[in-house]
């Protein structure tokens, strides 16, 4: 009886330990058809669409808080969600810009 109770906890915790195992695949840079593909199929973020690509103002109609489409604070990027200042930029494209140039 011991023994069917040490065989439980152990396939207990190979399943447990298993369960928990995720993979992650990343890629650098996306062709931007592949990204476009990724980002209808895969809607993860779709609340707050800070920094997501658009091309047209109804792209980012869906955030709450990023919601216009303004130019990349990168140039040659495409345009993003951010949220709109008094400057005409994005706000979060901004601060990135900022964040990138200290570096």
């Amino acid at each position: 009886m011991a023994s069917f109770k040490q065989a439980f906890l152990l396939i207990a915790l190979f399943v447990a330990i298993s369960v928990n195992h995720s993979q992650v695949m990343a890629l650098r840079d996306l062709p931007d058809d592949v990204a476009a593909m990724k980002e209808k199929l895969l809607p993860l973020g779709d609340i707050i669409t800070c920094l997501k690509y658009c091309n047209v103002e109804s792209d980012c109609s869906d955030g709450w808080l990023c919601y216009n489409c303004v130019p990349s604070a990168f140039a040659g990027a495409r345009s993003q969600c951010d949220k709109l200042t008094v400057t005409g930029e994005g706000y979060f494209g901004t601060i990135l810009r900022a964040k990138y140039n200290k570096i």
